[in-house]
């Protein structure tokens, strides 16, 4: 495959015009879907009847796929809930850049699979840019072996600030509260700990958290490898209007 080949794209005709003819679609065809997505590194679906965030459960939940909640992630991004599993791709106001990431890889329990479902484009701006992490990783080595070689033998570690309540001017603002699933400051300590974080108290109860070491360089399926960190190309969110997210298989 050429390196410039990036994106698939699958367009259905007018066949699918309810979510049980897509659903079914699916089940038909996910075995060359995923074999497409191996190749190509992102699949775009066009013509699809998903229109609502209900639809976009029922069709991301026809591959069957292992998922988890947002509440269960450790994710530090503001969202709302449209669905037990669907929710929005950030609250930040539109003005804030969402740099280019790897879907919650600053924990220890990130996704495998992330769907993206844009119910309505905006006029100007929210585009979602994709990078495809094995090429860049590839010209990285080339570049500077020597940095690719300390990722791989010290790993990587994460300091964040998390507040004591959400804070909706930040990309980053989900409080330690929602984001450890906890109410209390003694319950987000006994969290941190079973995590290995270490942590202090800021002023006004908010919360400074390291990470433990996490696995830096990660192999694909194809075999080729990625520098699997949060800040860095890979799978990523910018604002995009309603746009609204799933994640699934746990990695």
């Amino acid at each position: 495959m050429n390196k410039k080949d990036f994106l698939k794209e699958i367009q259905e005709d007018t066949e699918l015009i309810t979510m049980s003819s897509a659903v079914k679609w699916i089940h038909e065809n996910k075995v060359s879907i995923e074999s497409q997505l191996d190749e190509y590194g992102a699949v775009l679906f066009r013509h699809l009847p998903v229109k609502s965030a209900e639809d976009f459960d029922l069709f991301v939940s026809a591959f069957k796929y292992d998922t988890f909640t947002y509440e269960e992630s450790l994710s530090n991004a503001v969202r709302i809930n449209k669905t037990n599993k669907v929710f929005t791709a950030n609250e930040a106001p539109s003005e804030i850049e969402i740099f280019l990431h790897h879907e919650m890889a600053q924990t220890p329990r990130y996704p495998k699979n992330i769907f993206f479902f844009c119910r309505s484009a905006s006029q100007n701006g929210g585009e979602t840019p994709l990078c495809r992490s094995d090429y860049l990783y590839a010209e990285l080595l080339k570049e500077d072996a020597n940095l690719i070689s300390k990722f791989e033998k010290n790993g990587v570690i994460y300091n964040s600030v998390m507040s004591n309540g959400d804070e909706l001017f930040s990309g980053q603002g989900r409080s330690w509260q929602k984001t450890l699933g906890v109410s209390f400051k003694e319950e987000a300590e006994l969290k941190l700990k079973e995590l290995g974080y270490s942590w202090h108290w800021l002023e006004d109860d908010n919360l400074s958290v390291t990470t433990k070491t996490l696995k830096a360089i990660k192999e694909l399926k194809n075999g080729n490898l990625i520098l699997n960190t949060s800040d860095g190309p890979a799978d990523v969110q910018s604002f995009v209007p309603n746009c609204f997210l799933k994640i699934s298989s746990l990695d």
